[in-house]
């Protein structure tokens, strides 16, 4: 959903429209936030912070300042009321109708019946716009997708990376099957395409030379990342830098002779952005990250070369801040945070950027740090800037199915019983107390939500739902507890008495959590001054006791618990006496994989982005552990996946197999 305010397309996410189109609804009068979670959540367990959230997107996006209000006033005790002038509008009044794109105009009636809330249809039986007067107008209008968005001719299967040059030359990266690997395309004229490389493990980011004769590329290999050239005409590969430990993206800058890239040469320390002059082939920082929390993840050079724009992600925070740099003196001219996951960005000219987010395409401009919905995509990611057309080439992801597969262990067999097709919306998925359910976390509308779903009567009921970014942890097998991260919050979960508890405070930096045997406590670990903690809490008393330092990741296994270090460690606490025992094994974890504990055996995953193992390192008899490992290809089975305790099985979630295709989009 979207509204245009002061002549400026913003994108507002549907729960935040329902938010606004209530108050509206109840205009005379204050509404609690008690009664905007009865309304508008439908009974489902969410936290007041959902509802503040919501209110503060809104106050954002309309400039409206709290302590001065102009269009939503709080009162403590009371809630919130809209307190903003309120006319209706005939459909055939164009009021400011030149601030969108031709082809995402439709009459009143059909935008407003798209959205979902019960109450719009006393707007959408009188067919009119809402508009705010209060100094200056504002439209709240919906925007749809442009209708001539064109597919570009290119080879079937996943494309990871794109680039155009500047004579209008394309090329791209990508896999044509499950069973390749990945190449480099060359396409000319648009239909006859090449391949230029066949030996990269994952090439995720293209540029081309100032002369068009060669393309740079990163090959992403975790602890083995490097950067490379390849000449278009012979297929020759040289590579630049190698031995990093990650490289993310890289652009090329012709007025400077030089590559600027992001990377980090060790696992240890945060990703930065880079220069590599291509003449000296020396490499020197450009900027700097005060902890490794901070990372620089995309960049791009404006047109004149004078400007860097680069992309940050704060993982404690779970944001990205947009932020351009004086190329010249490296100073940082210009900020701006999004709470919104983004993709990629790219210059327009040198007061315009494009960004691509989990909402779709956007349009930033620098001058008064407004943004703009282009397209409301989600399934908008890599691009690259078109000049002669002005265009934006885009990667399109097309949707896959997704299907969770039951699998006994031990890994090396890794039987399939049964196979389950949940909604798609589905990320996680973890054991119950029930035998036939499963609670599940799913994504919808940019709201996360926590339900318990019966496989037998294949009916689904809500626990919990936020806002936030929701982690699931672990799923008790035998109590009704699920434990789970709202954003960096440790939450407690009893869905059978609908009651959570708030572990840590949403400052602390949780690296990992599980439960005890009977539920009574929660291990977890967190971020401390100079090195990790592992904390034992009692649930409902508040009572936290310090166990051991420098420990990331724990879980239970009986009387014992498993804990690994950051660097990948593994060791055996005994609860009993504090004896810690040194199993002589690494596990490589991360936030895109997962680990448990099943009986007597510790299951893990590891990724490259092109293979996923599987690993089970039998603990029965601890003088002598048993490894097993099983590989399957990324594109067909994702490494994050779900036990069942009870029935000593794995849950792996399959894709159909990834495809995307190339979509020109003209701004």
């Amino acid at each position: 959903m979207h509204i245009v305010v002061n002549e400026q397309n913003v994108g507002l996410e549907p729960k935040v429209f329902a938010v606004l189109l209530y108050l509206f609804d109840n205009k005379d009068r204050y509404v609690s936030v008690s009664e905007l979670h009865d309304n508008l959540w439908n009974g489902t367990l969410v936290c007041d912070a959902a509802v503040r959230r919501c209110i503060s997107k809104l106050r954002q996006v309309l400039s409206d300042n709290p302590k001065e209000p102009r269009f939503i006033r709080s009162t403590p005790k009371r809630g919130y009321k809209l307190v903003c002038h309120v006319n209706f509008v005939d459909e055939e009044i164009p009021v400011h109708i030149e601030a969108l794109n031709e082809h995402t105009h439709e009459t009143a009636k059909q935008r407003l019946s798209k959205v979902s809330y019960i109450h719009a249809k006393v707007i959408v039986a009188c067919a009119i716009a809402i508009i705010l007067f209060l100094g200056t107008v504002s439209v709240l209008i919906f925007v749809e997708k442009p209708e001539d968005i064109q597919i570009i001719q290119s080879l079937p299967g996943d494309k990871v990376a794109i680039a155009k040059s500047r004579t209008g030359k394309l090329a791209y990266a990508g896999s044509l099957s499950q069973k390749d690997g990945y190449q480099i395309f060359y396409a000319s004229d648009g239909i006859n395409t090449v391949p230029i490389s066949s030996d990269a493990h994952f090439p995720i980011s293209l540029s081309f030379s100032n002369d068009e004769k060669k393309l740079y590329f990163i090959d992403l290999i975790e602890g083995n990342s490097s950067l490379n050239s390849v000449s278009i005409e012979d297929q020759k590969v040289d590579v630049l830098l190698r031995d990093y430990y990650l490289i993310s993206d890289l652009v090329n800058v012709e007025k400077d002779n030089a590559l600027y890239f992001t990377g980090t040469k060790f696992p240890s320390e945060p990703i930065v952005l880079n220069r590599y002059d291509t003449t000296t082939k020396e490499v020197s920082p450009v900027t700097f990250s005060p902890n490794k929390e901070l990372n620089d993840l995309q960049v791009a050079v404006s047109p004149s070369a004078e400007k860097i724009a680069v992309v940050r992600f704060d993982s404690f925070q779970n944001r990205y801040d947009i932020r351009v740099l004086d190329r010249r003196n490296n100073k940082r001219v210009f900020g701006k945070v999004l709470d919104d996951a983004v993709f990629d960005v790219q210059w327009v000219n040198e007061n315009e950027i494009i960004y691509s987010s989990s909402l779709g395409l956007h349009k930033l401009h620098l001058i008064n740090a407004s943004s703009e919905l282009v397209v409301a995509d989600e399934k908008l990611g890599i691009f690259t800037y078109d000049q002669l057309n002005n265009s934006v080439i885009a990667i399109g992801r097309k949707k896959s199915e997704a299907l969770y597969y039951e699998r006994e262990l031990p890994v090396s067999n890794f039987e399939t019983t049964r196979i389950l097709k949940l909604e798609d919306d589905t990320i996680q998925m973890f054991d119950s107390n029930a035998d036939d359910a499963r609670i599940v976390i799913i994504e919808r509308d940019n709201v996360n939500e926590i339900n318990k779903v019966d496989l037998q009567g294949n009916h689904s009921k809500p626990l919990y739902a936020s806002d936030s970014q929701l982690t699931g942890l672990m799923g008790s097998g035998a109590e009704p507890i699920f434990l789970f991260l709202e954003g960096n919050q440790l939450v407690y979960l009893d869905y059978e008495n609908s009651s959570i508890e708030r572990i840590t405070s949403s400052d602390i930096y949780v690296g990992d959590a599980t439960l005890s045997n009977n539920g009574e406590y929660v291990y977890f670990t967190t971020k401390g001054e100079n090195n990790w903690e592992l904390v034992r809490h009692k649930v409902g008393s508040g009572e936290n006791i310090k166990l051991l330092d420098n420990f990331k990741y724990v879980r239970t296994m009986g009387n014992r618990l498993v804990v690994v270090k950051e660097s990948g460690e593994m060791y055996l606490l005994n609860l009993a006496d504090n004896n810690l025992e040194n199993l002589n094994r690494v596990a490589i974890l991360s936030g895109n994989t997962f680990w448990d504990v099943i009986g007597n055996s510790v299951i893990w995953s590891e990724h490259d982005l092109v293979d996923v193992s599987f690993f089970q390192l039998d603990l029965s008899n601890v003088e002598q552990p048993e490894l097993t490992k099983t590989q399957f290809s990324y594109q067909l089975v994702k490494p994050k996946f779900s036990v069942l305790k009870k029935e000593m099985k794995v849950v792996l979630r399959s894709d159909s197999g990834d495809s995307s295709e190339l979509l020109s989009i003209p701004l």
